[in-house]
This record gives C-alpha cells, structure tokens and sequence, in this order.
C-alpha cells in the first residue's frame, strides 16, 4: 500500500488545514511559552462565555497586549469592542501572496500575513509539519513589534519571535491544552499520525510513538482504550470518532513503551469537497505523559483536479 502523498487527486495536501483550529479558542485552553532571558509567556482562553449580537465570545488573555473577547470564524479571530459593540478581525489564517491585514492591540501598530509556504518547527512540545506561518511588519515603531508567528492545526501558536534592541526573541511552547490536544515535551519520545489511502471512500491514519533511548516512557491508562482519532471539518466540527460505540473496560492500565502502532480506518462517505483534519492522541489519565497530533488533508472539487491534470508535469507539485 503506497503511503498517503500529494500526488493522490482523491487528498490533495496543499497546506490547507481546518484555519480554525490554528487558534483554538475553548474555554480552559492554555499555552504556555519560554524565551532566553525573558519572562515565560501565558496565553489562555477564559471558561465564562460573553453572548452579544447574537454571538459567543471569550475572554483571551496572553497573546495582545491587553485581555480581548475573541470568537472563530472561518479563517480568522475576531475580536469585541465592547465599547462600541462593533467587532474587528484580530488575525487572519488566510494565506495570501500580497494582502496585509490590519494586526491590532499589540505593541505598536503592525500589519500580518500568513504566507502560502508551510514550514516544519521543532519547539521544547513537539515537532510539527506543515506550520502556518504568518508574518508581521511594523508601521510606526523601530525595536519592537512582532516579527513571526507560527501555527500548528488543532495545537495553537507554536512560536512567536518579536524584535528587540538586542536582536529578534523567540517565544517557544513549552506545554499546550487545546480541547483534547495536550502538547508537552517528553524527553526522546514522539508521537506522529500519517495518512494512506485505502480505498476510494476510506483513509488509514496510522499512528506511531516512537521512543529513543534505553528508557521506556511511563504511561497510565484510565480504561482499555489507549488511542482516539476524530475527523473534523474545516470549522473544526467532529464528524466522526473512532472510540464511538466501542466498550472499553473500565480498568488502569500501567504500561511502559518503546513503541506503539495503530492503524485506524476513517471513512469519507459522502464527505463534500473541502479541507479536514485527523486529530490523533493518547488517551492517557491526568499526569500522565500526553502525545497528540494531526493530519489535514483535502478532497478536491472537480474543478481543481481538472486544474492539477492540465499541469505540465515538471510543475505537479507534491
């Protein structure tokens, strides 16, 4: 069975993830990151819904440099002027080649944009493919201001580098709680899903933790079930989840790995055209090592496979 790659029309993986889930904002959620010789920074999402104009907002505290009540949307954060009752995007997921959007309550006045180009990035909770970059710059201020920040689909920022008179400063993630997504480093270990096609209307996400060193990592199961896997949406929506009428026994279980495998069939039936995500984890109890990670694919209208087959081939990309 070939290994899930662009060049399958069924999944084409041009970068596009569920926009929502590179910030995702769910009461409880944190983020927390470390820089040298710096103060730790604390990104975190309040539990006490705001309902106003027929809309949900809550409070983010961390990532502007005051507290601002923020709703998703599509591929973007928006923000409340409770003042005003007015809302503002706060920023935006949509790549763009050349558009700047407006990039309010930070430090000075700056404009973003996510770039079309994905990167890889190693931070202390993990390492992540196909990061959302988006890039900053400054209006009216030398010395300060954001510079970068990256994204990883259902886990948050990842990175946030800002400009200082000693030079550029990077804010790494140290630990993430993302819904169900739990991001912290463990020391020589790694948890990564990968996706293959294996039928026309079915996808295998295969999950693996890999563990280097002579040292098993220690982990605690509340019941039998040791893994999740759900497909979500563009918006972030659950579809499907692997766990749903399964029975699993109620007992702990304590186990030392090396390794672990597991492949999980996901099926697409009647799925509409668009980009998604398989979101993967550990299903360990609290204080345990937790390991998560995701998978965005997309299912090709006809219009773009018509597109990708007139190519020329030296310029498929995959």
């Amino acid at each position: 069975m070939q290994r899930f790659n662009c060049a399958i029309l069924l999944f084409m993986c041009i970068g596009m993830a569920g926009a929502t889930g590179f910030f995702p904002i769910e009461p409880g959620n944190r983020w927390e990151y470390r820089a040298a010789n710096r103060a730790p920074l604390t990104i975190e999402v309040g539990r006490t819904p705001l309902s106003q104009n027929g809309r949900v907002y809550y409070q983010l505290t961390g990532y502007t440099t005051q507290p601002v009540w923020v709703r998703s949307e599509a591929a973007a954060l928006y923000y409340l002027d409770q003042a005003s009752g007015s809302e503002a995007l706060l920023i935006s997921f949509e790549p763009s080649e050349t558009a700047w959007f407006p990039a309010p309550a930070r430090e000075c006045r700056q404009e973003g944009r996510a770039l079309p180009e994905r990167a890889s990035v190693s931070v202390p909770a993990g390492s992540y493919e196909s990061a959302l970059v988006v890039a900053y710059r400054s209006l009216d201020c030398a010395g300060a201001g954001v510079l970068e920040e990256q994204f990883a689909a259902n886990i948050g920022m990842l990175r946030r580098t800002i400009q200082t008179l000693a030079g550029p400063v990077a804010y790494e993630l140290v630990f993430a709680r993302a819904g169900a997504a739990t991001a912290a480093p463990v020391p020589g270990a790694a948890f990564s899903v990968s996706l293959r096609r294996t039928a026309p209307d079915r996808i295998t996400a295969d999950l693996r933790l890999s563990v280097a060193g002579s040292e098993p990592v220690e982990l605690v199961f509340p019941t039998s079930q040791e893994y999740e896997v759900v497909l979500r949406d563009s918006t972030g929506r659950e579809l499907w989840r692997w766990s749903d009428g399964r029975a699993f026994a109620m007992v702990v279980l304590h186990k030392s790995l090396f390794d672990l495998a597991a492949g999980v069939e996901v099926p697409l039936d009647s799925l509409p055209p668009g980009s998604y995500t398989i979101d993967a984890w550990l299903t360990t109890a609290s204080g345990s090592a937790r390991f998560a990670a995701s998978a965005p694919f997309r299912i090709p209208s006809d219009l773009e496979v018509r597109r990708v087959l007139k190519r020329p081939a030296g310029r498929l990309r995959l």
